[in-house]
């Protein structure tokens, strides 16, 4: 049995200034990360974006913490589906 996943997800944009976690779309995401099951990391500007294995879903992260292969991301729960995408999570 499949889910049907919505097509508005919301994901995770860790914004290294300020250090804080951001909402954004699936969509979003998907434009630096192309949606591939197969890949887990995907470079992205001074960020890199990480595919979760079990959910499918994108977040951000920023380069060292992919390089150093910290995943603090993954356990992130999932936004609330009414939030703005520029919402403070943390």
């Amino acid at each position: 049995m499949r889910i049907k996943m919505p097509k508005f997800l919301s994901v995770f944009r860790f914004e290294r200034e300020s250090r804080k976690l951001f909402y954004t779309t699936q969509e979003k995401c998907n434009a630096c990360c192309p949606n591939d099951p197969l890949m887990e990391m995907y470079p992205c500007g001074n960020n890199c974006l990480t595919l979760m294995a079990i959910s499918k879903r994108c977040v951000m992260s920023t380069r060292e913490n992919c390089l150093n292969g910290i995943k603090l991301l993954f356990e992130v729960k999932p936004a609330p589906a009414l939030q703005e995408r520029r919402d403070t999570i943390i």
